[in-house]
Parts: C-alpha cells; sequence; structure tokens
C-alpha cells in the first residue's frame, strides 16, 4: 500500500502572493489541484493526504475530493510532514512525500520512485546540476568548485518505507530539515538518486507565478435618432449639422459605442447598467466624460486599452473633416496614442434608417489587456 504525503501547509511568501500559492491557478486550475491530481491518477498509489494549514482547510475541502484526507500542519516543514506521517501510520507500507507546490510531477516519475523504494528503502527523485556550482565564504569569495557532475538538485516525491520514515523523524527529535532525505540520512540510513524531471519545478518566486498578459475584445454597437434643437456631438466633437442627436446625456452615438466594447470585454455590462437614463445625474451630460469614468473602472480591475477601432454609420452630415480629432479625444482619454484609435464613417447607400437619414449607428471593437494581478 502506497500513501501519497502532500506537504502544503505553507504560505509561500516568496512569491509575492496575498494567499497560499497552492491555491495558485495555472490553466484554470488551482495547483494543489494539480499536484493531488497527478497521485490520485496514478494506478500504484492507494491513497493521498494533503497537510495544510489550519486556516486552508476549508477551502481545500471545496476543490479537492472527499477521498483526500486532510492532516494539520505544524510551525516547521518537518513538524508538518511528521503530523502526516503520524496520521498514516500503520495504514500503509510505503510513503511517497511531495511538495504541494509542484504541480507538474509526471506519473513516469512517481513510478520509479515507488520502484525504488523496496530496493533501496530510500529514494529521491533528482536532476543533475547544469549550472557550474561554487561554494562561497561570508566574505563572498570562492572557495571551492565542486565537480559539478557528482551534483544533483533534490526534487520530490521522495520515497520511503513508511515505518523506517517514522524511526527517522522520531530520531531527528526537535532537529529541522529542508526535505526528508536529510531526515533520513541523519539517522543513519541510505538514500538512493532517482531520475526526476527538468519540469517537475517548484513553484517558490514571483516569476514562478507570473501570468501571461491576457487579451480580450469587445464589441459595441449603438444608435440615435435625429432631434431637432439638439447639438450632434460624436468622439467628442461639436460636428456642424441641422439636427443632432436624441439622448439621454449627449448621444455621442460613437463614444456610447466604444464604451459598450469596452465594458463587454471586461465582462462588467453595459452603459445602460452603469448609466442608466433613468438617473437625473447623466442628464445631458458629456459621454466624453463617461468615458473616462469607464476607463477609470476597467484600470481599477486591471485592464488596459490595447487599441479601437469604430465606425460611424451616417448618410450625413459628411464626418471626414472631424474624423482626426474625434481620434485625439479619444486617445486622449484612454492614455492612449492616437494611432491607437481608428474611426471611420461611411453611409449606407441611402438603405434602412441611417440612409433614410433618421438617425446614426456605430459600432466599435476594443482590445484589452490583463495582467493577472497577484
Amino acid at each position: 500500500m502506497n500513501c501519497a504525503l502532500i506537504a502544503a501547509a505553507g504560505s509561500g511568501s516568496r512569491t509575492g502572493l496575498k494567499y497560499n500559492k497552492i491555491f495558485f491557478s495555472f490553466d484554470f486550475v488551482p495547483m494543489i489541484e494539480k499536484t493531488v491530481s497527478a497521485f490520485l491518477k496514478h494506478p500504484l498509489i492507494d491513497g493521498v493526504v494533503v497537510v495544510c494549514a489550519e486556516c486552508d482547510e476549508a477551502r481545500l475541502k471545496e476543490i479537492l475530493p472527499d477521498s483526500v484526507e486532510l492532516v494539520r500542519g505544524g510551525a516547521t516543514r518537518s513538524e508538518s510532514v511528521f503530523n502526516g506521517l503520524k496520521a498514516i501510520e500503520g495504514r500503509f507500507c510505503k510513503v511517497l512525500v511531495h511538495d504541494g507546490a509542484r504541480p507538474f510531477i509526471s506519473e513516469e516519475v512517481i513510478t520509479r520512485v515507488i520502484d525504488n523504494i523496496s530496493a533501496n528503502r530510500g529514494a529521491v527523485a533528482c536532476v543533475k546540476v547544469t549550472d557550474t556550482i561554487k561554494q562561497v565564504n561570508e566574505d563572498g569569495k570562492i572557495i571551492a568548485t565542486p565537480d559539478r557532475n557528482t551534483l544533483y538538485a533534490a526534487q520530490t516525491p521522495q520515497g520511503f518505507m513508511l515505518d523506517e520514515l517514522i524511526e527517522a523523524y522520531r530520531f531527528a527529535g526537535n532537529k529541522s530539515f529542508t526535505d526528508d532525505a536529510a531526515v533520513f540520512e541523519n539517522a543513519g540510513k541510505e538514500v538512493f538518486v532517482v531520475e526526476g524531471g527538468y519540469e517537475n519545478k517548484k513553484i517558490t518566486t514571483a516569476e514562478d507565478v507570473k501570468m501571461p498578459d491576457v487579451f480580450l475584445s469587445g464589441i459595441g454597437y449603438d444608435v440615435h435618432a435625429f432631434a431637432k434643437d439638439r447639438k450632434l456631438i460624436l468622439g467628442g466633437v461639436e460636428v456642424p449639422s441641422e439636427m443632432g442627436l436624441l439622448g439621454h446625456s449627449d448621444a455621442d452615438v460613437l463614444v456610447h459605442a466604444i464604451m459598450d466594447a469596452m465594458l463587454g470585454a471586461a465582462g462588467l455590462g453595459d452603459i445602460g447598467k452603469h448609466f442608466p437614463d433613468t438617473d437625473e445625474k447623466y442628464k445631458g451630460i458629456s459621454s466624453m466624460l463617461l468615458l473616462e469614468h469607464v476607463f477609470a473602472l476597467l484600470k481599477e480591475k486591471g485592464y488596459s486599452v490595447v487599441n479601437v477601432s469604430a465606425v460611424v454609420m451616417a448618410q450625413k452630415p459628411k464626418l471626414m473633416p472631424y474624423i482626426q480629432q474625434m481620434n485625439e479625444n479619444i486617445a486622449s482619454a484612454l492614455g492612449l496614442s492616437v494611432d491607437r484609435v481608428n474611426v471611420a464613417a461611411t453611409t449606407t447607400e441611402k438603405l434602412g434608417f441611417v440612409g433614410r437619414q433618421e438617425g446614426i449607428c456605430s459600432q466599435a471593437t476594443v482590445m484589452l489587456k490583463k495582467t493577472d494581478s497577484i
């Protein structure tokens, strides 16, 4: 009977995360779930135990299957692992101790460790050191260059006969060790190297949890009817016209389409949700002010705008002379260089409500970038 004991009681403070790193997601799956899953799926593993901090128990119960046993950890790694070992004492023959922060462990490495426990009593997944190692004194002076052909970087899982590892931990007393092989060695027991994998990396630093930029696109569309005694405002520009557009605000149909595209890309609803036409404080308001408000909201959520592409469909008036100013206004409101904003204008060849000169419509696409904040 083989048990996987997953050490996950630390805080992961070196990652800079505001929560335990075991909950950081890779491919939308929490790290601890990926780690545990590798052992649950392995045909030679008969049980999985996770040693965790008390404050993480509730969330782990939500994430992990009921078959996974949770054991409360201690003040140090050694204490936490020993708590886990005592919880499974007498129930299994072999134990594989693995770091909860090594989610990319392969079935092959797990198998190699298990296969070597019976023959060698203690087996540790390791990889050969590829860099030249320097031994340095406290003054920063190099005092030795060990032969790297004899050097290996220890990984997990580290596998042992359960009763012998428990015996080694009891022999160690209050001493603290950085891995279980050292505990085994301290008790005078032999440990042998098993081929690990360079992909079996431990997630430790902020660089390890740096997420790639995520790009999201949104589409916005808006329509306003012509109305007398109204100014025609498009992209924050007052365009000379016999009629303006009907609306609660200044009815800037172009900016409204852009705002809807921005909110849609971020999954934040639409302008009707944020600026309802039943609210008197938005009556006659400049849509450029609303655009700045939407931009600020997106920044709070960790988004920036990459580019804006929009088209205004109007049979009249002619908009070409005002396009550049529209581009500049929108770019300024969104903190973009003007080459990231492209407003186009077209007619509908006298077709539809636009062709009948009943109103103007606009469509916009916006690309947002989000860097996951930790």
